[in-house]
């Protein structure tokens, strides 16, 4: 058998021998010997290079075509293929055979970290664990992480329990639709966090720092909040049933549609606050301050308001069936009466002629004459009614 020259080895000593014949007629023609044999020198190097590169990969290519070409057909590489592909399936199978094993190992360092670092300060990896657990739909039921600094924790839908967190910090944390029923929230730091649509029934947030916080549809049923500092806090549409919020301060805070009958609100401070279509029915709001408040079509029934400071408030189509202690309210400078239903005898012109309170019907017009009603200096009235709720200061 005579082995022949790859095709690409034997167009390259063609192509050196050219070169060289190349050469050799440039020497022999050219007028300036020495340029031209520079020239064709460089020439020659160049190719030299270039041949040189490419005939060893198209050697190598060449024979690596014959090998397998020749080993296509052994029966013992084909088993070999089908092994692999076994292989791989096996592995496959056996990860998704083991990921409950793998959850569990997971959950159980989590756990230890929580348990580990339970009563210490800071956040000792509690963050990350409680992620974990909560992305798993792991119950944090009772878990206690008391004094803890967990600002910012992710942890919407969780089930949190009888859970122990007072003192703790959770600053902009996320509990959106979180169960926090019976929860231990005393002194805790909630500035900016997110309840919306959280169930926070008798939950003690009591003196808890909860400014701008996000209660929206919340519930709070029977929840102590006494203490707290919830001001301009959103909690519009928010469920507090019989609730406590004793010498809370809900100052420029909105609870538009909320909740809060049999609510229990003695000494509250709501300055600025937007009640609009409230219902606080059966409330003992006794000695609260609702200066320059927004309480149009609230339900004030069967509510005691002794003591209550009305300065300047929009008491416009309020529902003031048997109305308590009325006689006894503090305040009722610039507060406007326009369209209240159901008010007891004798208490609009008691209002108007003994308190200073008016009646208008345009907005625009009430907010002139309570200016002008309110002595200077004594409280901005329509600070609130015209811009709003304070601005979040949320980082």
């Amino acid at each position: 058998m005579v082995c022949k020259r790859p095709f690409h080895v034997t167009m390259g000593i063609k192509e050196n021998q050219t070169i060289i014949q190349d050469v050799r007629n440039d020497d022999q023609t050219d007028v300036h010997p020495s340029r031209s044999r520079a020239a064709a020198l460089i020439s020659y190097f160049l190719r030299w290079v270039s041949n040189w590169l490419v005939v060893p990969f198209a050697f190598v290519e060449n024979v690596c075509a014959r090998l397998a070409h020749a080993l296509r057909g052994w029966a013992f590489l084909q088993v070999l293929e089908r092994v692999a592909h076994l292989g791989v399936l096996v592995a496959v199978i056996s990860y998704v055979l083991h990921t409950d094993d793998r959850r569990r190992s997971d959950h159980y360092q989590a756990w230890q970290v929580i348990n580990l670092t339970q009563g210490k300060t800071g956040n000792g990896g509690r963050i990350d664990a409680m992620q974990r657990l909560n992305t798993d739909k792991v119950s944090m039921r009772g878990i206690d992480v008391t004094r803890a600094f967990l600002d910012g924790v992710q942890l919407p839908g969780s089930r949190l329990e009888h859970a122990r967190l007072d003192s703790t910090s959770l600053a902009n944390a996320n509990f959106r639709r979180a169960d926090l029923s019976f929860a231990k929230l005393h002194k805790a730091n909630i500035q900016c966090a997110d309840f919306r649509g959280a169930y926070l029934g008798y939950a003690d947030l009591a003196a808890s720092h909860a400014q701008y916080a996000e209660f929206t549809r919340a519930s709070m049923r029977r929840a102590n909040l006494s203490n707290a500092f919830l001001f301009g806090a959103k909690l519009d549409g928010v469920n507090l049933f019989e609730a406590d919020i004793s010498d809370t301060n809900l100052q420029k805070a909105t609870l538009e549609g909320a909740r809060m009958d049999r609510i229990r609100a003695r000494e509250a401070e709501m300055v600025g606050t937007r009640l609009r279509g409230a219902h606080i029915r059966e409330a003992d709001l006794a000695d609260a301050r609702l200066d320059g408040s927004d309480l149009s079509s609230v339900d004030l029934t069967d509510t005691d308001v002794a003591g209550v400071s009305l300065l300047g408030s929009d008491l416009s189509h309020a529902n003031l069936d048997n109305l308590k202690n009325w006689r006894a309210i503090r305040s009722l400078y610039g507060a406007n009466l326009y369209g209240v239903r159901n008010a007891p005898a004798g208490f609009i012109r008691w209002a108007v002629d003994t308190m200073g309170a008016v009646q208008v019907s345009r907005f625009e017009e009430w907010v002139e004459l309570a200016e002008r009603a309110i002595p200077v200096g004594m409280f901005d009235v329509t600070a609130f009614a015209r811009f709003g709720p304070g601005h979040r200061n949320c980082q």
